[in-house]
């Protein structure tokens, strides 16, 4: 049983004059309604509510005023609900609505007849057909072309009987009996109150059909209310009667803008809920103009409780269109919404495929489909879910995760904007079902993510055991389209399901790939580690151990000799360091791991730093920092200062200076350094960026640590794609990019904007790339939802209130790797050469295999003296 906000459209739809009761209609089946009628009657100085209980019987309904002890009966479930006559030439549209009030399964025993001019009823002169369920309205007109033209589609049924005029009474027959009457049969109704002469009539909301006219259940327009119109629409007060009726494509148009802004009324499905005030409603298959440029659908404005509505519900809005920030609506809000009836199919959804004709951030894209139902044939992949948590969304890109343009292309303005064009028409964005900014942590209880779901949304929800990655795929992807906020975006229908396939889960496993060596070395952001609460990293105690234990988690599985680690607090004692060194080694054994003790690096809140396993390396003298008192172009006020540091390899005596690096970032400006954004896919600060490098390559070449060796490696999060002048410079000064040689073109460590790439580098000198075994990107981190972060679900300390998470599906958090940070940890693996001293024994079948290794050692020894030549020809600028 579901009880309805409002009743059926012909004994509840609000009057053109607003006068609707406060009612509800209940249908429990085909022979028994509950019809409860509040309203306020003053009996004195109280107010008695009368409730009118209808009971069907048979045929007939028994209403009855537990007051009065009133009964009345009728024997109808069709009724009058509104009749017309209009200002075309020949006094066309002539028209009589009817609505039923219950299944019909046979409208023969239903006609209709008119008394002209006071001059008595001439019987039933037209018989109905076919059948009608609840809610139903039919019309019965004189002649189809001015209906169509006037109305904007053809009449039910079309027949002489009428041809009334608004001075004539019409009846509605049932086996031959008045069953309902507009106007008295014997009273010529020119000049009375119930004249509708170029006008109309249409029934209030709350009365029932009876053979004894009531003029007091009825509004009527006045004589020559429609007079010059040509259209019901084109009166500033239509008929509000289901004669009414505007189709949602004559309102859309083939334009950009609403072809009518004067009230009108829809009749149409409900196809998705927008809280917290608004639906999308498109036409029913049978009412299409199969027009592609004309949209079916539209949102509604209600300004109401939408919980009262469920998709699938047949309803009538009665609003008045308009253009909201580019997307057509009905506004409601001052109007009326009825259900006629529910669990009414849907739609067919239309196809729409990408690549799209033009951008999905350009609103007319897709004007042709706007609010509409649709299906994408494509299989879209998951390319970026950073604003799952703050608006629901998951932005989806047609064939393959797209990476960054400098990833691929060296640095072009034209190049870059016909990239980002093309990539423009490959995505699309998967909202949920509303517009508040962080949903599922609003209002008094917490609410699931919205994706993925299980068993039709909304079911389900993000969660540790629902959840998908950046790479994962979804095929057929149905919802309605809207543009909002700049973007085409996909809303869900209650009962689809939205889930993803597992595609890049294999790529990801428990620990990164081996990188075999004898030495290994890692390059981790760490995110913003600080010991000091309500800064840039945790906010709590509680969430400090939270992230710790990722991060250590990680640590603990890379199992590397050296760490440069990016993104720690930057103090004097080293707090936030010493935490992780002290974390760390709790789980791998006490004193397993130390770090370079440096104190305050520069005068950013964040540093670099070094920790290491003092049984395998030991630190070669000092450290040494690059800053902007070393080279005028590294700028430490943008750039973060470089920390370099010269291990030698117990086992081989063998050293490596590696340099830790943090360069600026892409977001903010370098405008005041005369280094703008160029508009060439790099971003903000390229040149800032660049000069360190050079700078870094320079300082590098004069072994700022006295090491004597030709091993240099620099690590760090240069804030650069492959592509770009940063990387370039280091390329050119005989660096070697050990992502780009070991792991390919399909390496990436971080994403940005839907698009991936890498930020994140080991770059090794010639000397030192013979001794690399093996290199890995562990995607840990970047294809993660950063909801699986440290974050808790309270909000502590100074956090703002948007950054706690939903517990509504329990807690988001694991002490694993993943998401330990937002940048994936870029792990190398070495054999360092002792190339002094290789004898080569005899032959014989017993050192065969000693023979081989030693020569092949000795090989790569060759390699390393030329390449030691060779770096030292370089000339650094």
């Amino acid at each position: 049983m579901k009880v309805l906000p409002v009743a059926l459209s012909a004994i509840a739809v609000t009057s053109v004059l607003g006068q609707s009761k406060n009612q509800q209609i209940i249908h429990t089946s085909d022979t028994e309604r509950d019809f409860q009628d509040t309203k306020d009657k003053d009996i004195g100085e109280q107010k008695i509510l009368e409730e009118y209980i209808v009971q069907e019987r048979g045929d007939s309904v028994s209403i009855e005023d537990p007051l009065s002890g009133r009964r009345m009966v009728t024997a109808s479930d069709l009724i009058i609900t509104g009749v017309f006559d209009g200002p075309l030439s020949g006094g066309v549209p002539k028209a009589i609505e009817l609505c039923a009030l219950a299944d019909i399964s046979d409208l023969s025993i239903y006609g209709i007849g008119s008394a002209n001019n006071g001059g008595g009823t001439d019987g039933e002169e037209f018989a109905l057909s076919g059948s009608a369920v609840a809610g139903d309205c039919l019309t019965v007109a004189s002649e189809s072309a001015g209906f169509t033209t006037y109305f904007g589609e053809a009449p039910t049924f079309t027949t002489s009987a009428a041809s009334i005029n608004g001075d004539d009474a019409v009846e509605l027959f049932q086996n031959g009996e008045v069953v309902d009457v507009l106007g008295y049969q014997n009273v010529d109704g020119t000049g009375q109150g119930w004249e509708y002469l170029d006008g109309w009539a249409y029934r209030n909301s709350g009365s029932l059909p009876s053979s004894t006219f009531d003029i007091n259940k009825w509004t009527f327009s006045g004589t020559n209310a429609v007079d010059s119109c040509t259209t019901n629409s084109g009166w500033p007060t239509p008929s509000p009667s289901a004669l009414g009726l505007t189709r949602i494509h004559t309102i859309q148009g083939s334009s950009s803008s609403v072809t009518l802004t004067s009230p009108v009324k829809v009749e149409a499905i409900i196809t998705s809920i927008l809280m917290p005030a608004g639906f999308f409603i498109q036409e029913e298959d049978s009412d299409v103009d199969g027009d592609s440029n004309t949209s079916e659908g539209i949102i509604v404005f209600c300004g109401c409780d939408v919980s009262m509505y469920t998709v699938g519900d047949l309803v009538q809005v009665s609003g008045v269109p308009s253009e909201f920030y580019s997307m057509s609506q009905i506004d409601a809000s001052s109007g009326s919404v009825t259900i006629v009836r529910s669990n009414v199919a849907l739609p067919t959804p239309t196809d729409i495929s990408l690549p799209a004709s033009g951008s999905t951030s350009a609103s007319d894209t897709f004007e042709s489909v706007e609010g509409m139902l649709v299906h994408f044939p494509d299989t879209l992949v998951v390319s970026e879910y950073f604003e799952l948590a703050r608006y629901g969304q998951i932005v989806l890109t047609e064939g393959s995760r797209p990476y960054q343009f400098t990833h691929d292309f060296s640095p072009n303005a034209t190049e870059y904007a016909s990239f980002m064009d093309a990539l423009e028409t490959r995505r699309i964005i998967l909202d949920d079902d509303n517009d508040v900014q962080n949903y599922p942590i609003s209002g008094e209880s917490d609410k699931p993510y919205p994706y993925p779901n299980r068993g039709g949304f909304p079911n389900g929800g993000l969660s540790l055991g629902n959840r998908f990655r950046g790479g994962d795929t979804i095929s057929g992807l149905v919802g309605v389209l809207q543009y909002s906020f700049g973007s085409w975006r996909v809303r869900p229908v209650a009962g689809v399901e939205y889930a993803f396939t597992s595609v890049n889960v294999d790529q990801w496993s428990s620990a990164p790939s081996s990188v075999d060596g004898s030495l290994k070395v890692a390059s981790f952001n760490v995110l913003n580690y600080f010991t000091t609460l309500n800064e840039r990293g945790a906010n709590s105690d509680d969430e400090l151990d939270r992230q710790r234990a990722k991060i250590v988690s990680a640590m603990q599985v890379m199992d590397c000799d050296i760490l440069g680690l990016i993104e720690i607090e930057n103090s004097d004692d080293d707090a936030a360091t010493i935490d992780l060194v002290n974390g760390l080694n709790d789980v791998v054994g006490d004193g397993t791991y130390n770090y370079v003790a440096t104190g305050q690096i520069g005068t950013d809140e964040i540093k670099v730093a070094f920790i290491y396993k003092p049984t395998t390396v030991s630190l070669v003298g000092d450290f040494a920092i690059l800053d902007s008192n070393v080279d005028s172009d590294f700028i430490d006020t943008k750039n973060r200062p470089s920390l370099i540091q010269t291990f030698e390899q117990i086992a081989t005596g063998e050293k490596i200076t590696i340099s830790v690096n943090h360069f600026k970032s892409k977001g903010s400006s370098c405008n005041s350094l005369g280094d703008p954004n160029l508009g060439d896919g790099q971003a903000n600060c390229s040149q800032t960026r660049a000069k360190a490098s050079i700078a870094l390559a320079n300082f590098l070449a004069s072994d700022p640590t006295n090491s004597q060796s030709d091993n240099f490696l620099i690590i760090g999060d240069l804030n650069a794609y492959r592509k770009e002048d940063a990387i370039t410079a280091l390329i050119t000064r005989g660096y070697t990019d050990l992502a780009e040689e070991f792991v390919g073109d399909s390496a990436y460590s971080y994403l940005f904007d839907g698009q991936i790439g890498y930020l994140d580098y080991g770059l090794a000198n010639g000397p030192l790339l013979t001794q690399v075994s093996a290199v890995n990107i562990w995607n840990a981190n970047a294809d993660e939802v950063p909801l699986f972060d440290y974050n808790n679900c309270a909000e502590e300390g100074d956090e703002a209130s948007f950054r706690r998470e939903s517990c509504a599906n329990g807690d988001l958090y694991a002490p694993d790797p993943l998401r330990s940070s937002d940048h994936d940890a870029v792990v190398i693996g070495f054999d360092l050469l002792d190339c002094d001293n290789i004898e080569i024994p005899p032959g014989g079948k017993s050192n065969k295999l000693e023979q081989l290794e030693l020569r092949t050692k000795k090989e790569k020894c060759v390699a390393r003296r030329i390449a030691r030549r060779e770096w030292k020809k370089q000339i650094f600028y």
